[in-house]
Formats: structure tokens, sequence, C-alpha cells
């Protein structure tokens, strides 16, 4: 498992060019808020071992000891560390240096390669581009200028060995779960589009082939997949690719001994299966959710509040009816029962407001947070809250009670006595807008001058994109059903900025060629412009 800083694609199909600021503070502190070190950095996350990663502008990294002094990595001469890797399978003990077994990816004049901790090559600085797949597999590709063509491979981080062949540059592959790396590939036969999919293992042999777009990530040897006709509810597979119980429906992959449930003659009525598939609570229910650990959250009717139930269905107590959804099990989550209550704002804001709300299993209420609760860990919880305008963050132990209260920073939980606070600033963030904080270009507007930007300028600051004639399309907003999506997109007249424009699922916007701000006092969701002054 990579557990350093990794680029997320779900969303946004932004490319990770480097910053063009470095104003990006982090303070790194104990649980009670005490700072113990500070670095201006683009990007600090902690990896283990006692050491932690902070990117740079450059787009290569610098790892540090648990006090934030450097630590030397054995990188050879004229490279630079541009990720590291440490594999789950490794001590988490305290190490004042890169443990020997950490692999560090590496470049050099716009070739990579990979290394261990202690600078033994793993992977020769010959390659084009390597794409993190799994704990020991890598996308490894390697262009021949010559033929104006490349070849991309499948390469084992522990045995040093590539695929036997090289993968379909047509396919699009999914992180490995338990060795095997599913695919897609979108075909056209007849005048009609299909998905092929399935799974290849680290030799590239497909082992498992499927009609449908997206396999499932394989969790106790079962996946869940679609099934080729179609219907409601999807199939469990095993490593074979077969299907161990036909007549049975998946709606969640296995949480320990149990899954939710249906039957192909009732699809959307819900019960709980144990591993031998078995119903330990009958199809009865329309909704039934994993909560914990081996605890369920359902209704019976839509109408219904929630009832927490156990595997045999025994009722333990009833969510309050302000409870509109109930949390996903985190792995870490001290057995607490989460659950949101949604708020709505006035007629003309879009922006509602949540309230996350934590039970023990007996229903005894263990703390009401405004906002939402995110990461767990170490009985710790990340709160974070909006209003309107602007994001706070803050750190409660299990019990509700704050550590640190809610402030105008985002924290992750790093050891267990370290926090690490990204302190935010007014100006424009564009490593915060590459990764998704499309709020960022409210201040992006304020602080350029969007209209006669250089092109050049511009992918500094928002990250290069494919080019489409003249136009450059960003994507702002992409809702994975395809329901919902907003693109920024900008038209340039010789490589400078003419006019730009959003684009939603309701329509195309309006052409903007002077230079705009947002509308301090337009609602939430509803953003209108105004001129920008020359004072701004």
């Amino acid at each position: 498992m990579r557990i350093a800083l990794i680029p997320q694609t779900l969303l946004c199909i932004l490319c990770f060019a480097g910053s063009a600021r470095a104003e990006n503070n982090y303070d790194v502190l104990d649980t009670t808020g005490q700072k113990i070190f500070s670095i201006e950095s683009d990007g600090l996350s902690y990896i283990g071992g006692g050491v932690y990663e902070s990117s740079n502008s450059d787009g290569t990294v610098n790892f540090l000891n648990k006090d934030g002094k450097k630590i030397t990595a054995v990188i050879p001469r004229d490279c630079k560390a541009c990720n590291a890797y440490i594999e789950p399978s490794e001590p988490s003990a305290p190490v004042e240096k890169l443990l020997p077994s950490a692999l560090v990816e590496i470049s050099s004049v716009g070739l990579h390669g990979i290394i261990d901790g202690a600078g033994k090559i793993v992977l020769p600085l010959h390659y084009d581009k390597i794409r993190y797949l799994g704990p020991h597999t890598r996308l490894v590709t390697k262009f021949n200028r010559a033929k104006d063509s490349s070849e991309t491979y499948i390469f084992n981080t522990q045995t040093q060995k590539f695929s036997a062949t090289p993968v379909d540059p047509e396919m699009q592959f999914q992180p490995e779960s338990e060795g095997l790396i599913s695919f897609s590939k979108l075909v056209r036969k007849r005048l009609q589009n299909i998905w092929q999919s399935g799974y290849v293992n680290e030799n590239n042999d497909v082992v498992i082939s499927l009609a449908q777009p997206m396999p499932g990530s394989f969790s106790n040897g079962l996946a869940l997949v679609r099934p080729a006709e179609n219907r409601p509810g999807l199939i469990f597979i095993n490593r074979k690719g077969e299907n161990p119980c036909p007549q049975i429906l998946g709606h969640s992959s296995f949480i320990d001994a149990f899954a939710v449930a249906s039957t192909v003659e009732l699809p959307l009525v819900l019960g709980i299966i144990d591993r031998n598939f078995k119903f330990v609570v009958p199809p009865s229910y329309c909704k039934i959710e994993p909560v914990a650990k081996n605890i369920f959250a359902a209704k019976e009717h839509e109408e219904d509040l929630f009832e927490i139930i156990n595997a045999k269905g025994e009722k333990l107590f009833t969510m309050p009816g302000d409870v509109t959804e109930v949390g996903y099990p985190i792995k870490e989550n001290q057995g607490l029962i989460i659950g949101k209550i949604t708020h709505a704002t006035a007629a003309n804001d879009s922006s509602d407001t949540q309230t996350t709300i934590a039970f023990d299993i007996n229903g005894k209420k263990i703390f009401e947070h405004p906002g939402w609760n995110g990461e767990q860990k170490d009985g710790r919880c990340v709160v974070t809250t909006y209003d309107h305008q602007n994001r706070f963050s803050g750190v409660s132990d299990i019990n509700g009670k704050w550590l640190i209260s809610p402030r105008d920073s985002d924290f992750a939980l790093a050891e267990p006595d370290r926090l690490i606070e990204r302190l935010h600033i007014n100006a424009f963030d564009s490593l915060a807008f590459k990764r998704g904080h499309y709020d960022q270009f409210e201040k992006f507007l304020k602080d350029f001058d969007f209209i006669g930007m250089q092109r050049k300028e511009v992918e500094n600051l928002l990250g290069e994109q494919d080019k489409t004639q003249s136009r450059d399309h960003y994507n702002m907003l992409h809702v994975m059903c395809g329901l919902s999506f907003k693109t920024l997109e900008i038209e340039y007249d010789h490589d400078k900025v003419k006019r730009w424009r959003f684009n939603t699922n309701e329509g195309k916007g309006a052409y903007i060629d002077t230079n705009m701000i947002f509308d301090p006092d337009s609602p939430a969701g509803q953003q209108k412009f105004i001129k920008k002054q020359s004072s701004l």
C-alpha cells in the first residue's frame, strides 16, 4: 500500500505540474496543539517509520525526520527524488533514515527509475513514465522516439521482472487488489461501443474476462462486479472468475464475516449474508448500510427511521429522526456509529450544512459536531465545517472533546502523537487548485489578470491540459454518475487568454473577455461576476 502523497484523479483530470508558488505553510503539532516544527512546502505527508515527505514546487521531494530535519537519502548524483513508498509489511518503529526497503522514485532529465532506501537500483533510470499500481507493482512506459511509439509493461519491484508482454495501451487499469489488477477497455463492434474488462496478473495474463465496464476490487477472495445482463445489484466472483452463489446479489463487500445482499427474485429487498452465502438476516429491508464491525443501519421503508441492528437482526437502538445518512465503517473508527444531519439553508442558497453525530452501540450519544467527521485514527477525529465561503477544521478525541478547536486550517493525522496542520493563506494556492480545491479559482481571479495571461503561466498555475484546437478544458467538478459536471473552458489567441467560460450539464456559459471577479454578495452556488477594479 502506498502511503505517501498520491495525486488523486477520481474526480478530476488535472495534471500535477509544479506549483508556481511556494506559499503553503505546514506545522507539525502534538495532540495538544503545541508546535513541534514548521516548514514551507508544496505538500507535507507522513509516510511512516518516523519519516515525513515534503514536496517541492519543481515536483521533487525532500525527506524529514520527526524533528523536521532533512534526511540525506542515498540518491544517485544528478537525480531528484519524486515520490517515496513504504511497503505495508515494514515496521513503523521510528528511524532517523529512510527504511532500507522503502522505494523512492527518482528522475533525471525527464527519465525515471526506482531505488530503495539504501540507494540500491530497483529499476534503472531509463523510463519515461512510472505509475503506481500496488505495493509491488508499477506500470512502466518507455518511448521509442525513432518509431514515435511507446510500450508499457507491468513491473514487479520485488522480483525486478517485467511482464512477458506489453499492456494494451487502450486498457484502463485500477490499483492491484490481492494480486490481481482490474482493467477496462472500450472497443467498437458492429457500430456499437462495448466494454471489455476483467483482471490480469503481474505477468499481464488475462485471468478473468468480464462483460461489464468496471470490475470491483478483491477483498477476502471475492469481488463485486456488475452482471452482464445489467440487472439491479452486483454479483460476487472468486479469483477464478466463478460466481459461487448465482442466486445471490451483493450490495456491499464482505466486512469481516458479513455482507449486505438480496436474491435475484427480489433484487431490491435486502438482508445480511454470512461467508457461506446464507442469510443470517432475511431480506426484508429497503436499505441496509454497514456502520461498524458487524453493525448495520437498516430501514424497512424509505420513510422509516434508521434502526441500528447487529448481524443477527437484533435491534440495538433507533437513530434520531433528523439523521439523514449514516457513515460507512472506518477501519479505525473506535466502534463509533456515525450519522449525519443535513440542514437546509436559505432558499437562495444551494449550500446545505451538516452536523456529524456519533453513538456507541448502545445508542448513547458520544459527540455532536457541526460539519462532517473525516479521518479517524488513534482515538482522534478530524472535523471540518463550512460557513458558506470558508472552511474550518479541528481535531477532537472520540468522546467529542476538542483537542484543537476548529480554525482556518486543514489537519491530517500522522503518528500517534503527531498532527499535520496546513495553514490557509489568502493568496491563490496553485497546488490546492490542482488537487481539486476549486474554490481557489475565486482567489485566482483576484490575484491575477486572467485575460491576456500567457498560456505558459496559466499552465504553471492551473496545470497543463490536453489541447483541443485553441481551447483548454479543466474539469472543475465531475460527479461519478456523470449527471453533473462543471468545466472551465479557456480560449487562446496567439498563446494569450482571449476569453473563458464555465460549462455545466445544464449548458454552456457566457464567455467572459474582460478581467472579472466573483461578486462577494452573490449566494453560494449561484455566483455572479463583477468587473475587476484596477486596485485589486
